[in-house]
């Protein structure tokens, strides 16, 4: 997209885009070398940046959005604010609806600042990487709010200099991350979201014994439906928001296998052939919000998301 307005001489550069509702979010340079958050909806016309932000730092590097999460009809990110500190900061799209999550209680107000990283939505909340008030690197959980934002604590084994917890990925209800333990070592960590459902896997046969150090974690996709399969079913664990495809022929469960998890907000408005040749695509609903957002499935995987938008919670499907 050429000719985008304020955008620097040197590239644009573009290096962090999420998808939120019918645009695009991303950090990006204007005219200033400043790296800003940018909005667009897929043309030069529609690109722009959020300029006039209460509290974003307008010197040097900017505002610097990085690691932006949607998540329950908003974006998360880590910024700059005016200190020159790196805080937890949430926005609708707008410019307004743009704010740093202040006064959280246990983090860190000296330099640096909270410092969020690595958000990933997990069980209806996000959980990320923050310095706390001692300094230290520790597992954090928010709602989207500073009085729903707070470190887990007391966590067994746990380094007593900072957990540091990265590479978070989620499977089969629960969360699982590199982490740092008492003896000084990264290992392979999982968590439910609390401090004492939060351990580490040991001991691994084989692992090293300097430490496992997990990186770039992923979940295999599930294998695709046995033949004789003529249909599927979808199930939902109502208490933890966990998701399951039953292949079914012949009036048998064939297969069933774990899809993921949503948070226990979003609820099953329907099942269809929403995008490509599969016919067994599932549409959610946010019971909080009326947010609808699509989940494409094919070969009993989730091979994509698309958000519908908001529609107020008197319509029902």
């Amino acid at each position: 997209l050429s000719s985008v307005g304020g955008a620097w001489l040197g590239g644009l550069a573009p290096p962090h885009l999420s998808v939120f509702g019918s645009e695009v979010l991303f950090t990006g340079l204007d005219a200033a070398d400043q790296s800003g958050l940018g909005v667009t909806n897929g043309t030069a016309a529609g690109t722009y940046e959020l300029t006039g932000i209460s509290g974003a730092k307008t010197s040097g590097t900017g505002l610097n959005p990085t690691d932006l999460t949607v998540y329950d009809g908003e974006v998360l990110f880590n910024g700059y604010d005016t200190a020159n500190n790196l805080g937890l900061w949430v926005s609708n799209g707008t410019a307004a609806g743009t704010q740093e999550l202040t006064g959280i209680s246990g983090a860190n107000t000296g330099a640096g600042g909270l410092d969020p990283t690595n958000l990933t939505v997990y069980n209806g909340v996000v959980l990320f990487n923050g310095i706390d008030a001692s300094g230290h690197y520790g597992l954090w959980v928010t709602n989207g709010t500073a009085a729903g934002t707070y470190e887990l604590t007391g966590i067994s084994s746990a380094n007593s200099s900072g957990l540091n917890p990265s590479n978070f990925t989620v499977y089969n209800g629960e969360a699982f991350f590199d982490g740092l333990d008492a003896s000084g070592h990264y290992g392979l960590w999982e968590t439910n979201g609390t401090a004492a459902g939060t351990v580490e896997l040991s001991p691994i046969s084989g692992a090293n014994s300097n430490g496992l150090a997990p990186v770039d974690l992923a979940v295999s996709p599930n294998p695709p439906p046995p033949a004789g399969t003529t249909a599927d079913m979808i199930m939902r664990d109502g208490a933890n928001g966990n998701y399951e495809i039953y292949d079914i022929g012949g009036n048998a469960i064939l297969a069933a296998y774990a899809l993921g998890q949503a948070g226990p907000e979003w609820q099953v408005a329907g099942l269809g052939g929403f995008y490509g040749a599969d016919t067994t695509d599932m549409m959610l609903r946010n019971s909080n919000t009326g947010a609808f957002e699509v989940y494409d499935i094919s070969n009993n995987n989730v091979t994509g998301t698309a958000v519908l938008g908001l529609i107020g919670r008197e319509w029902a499907v």
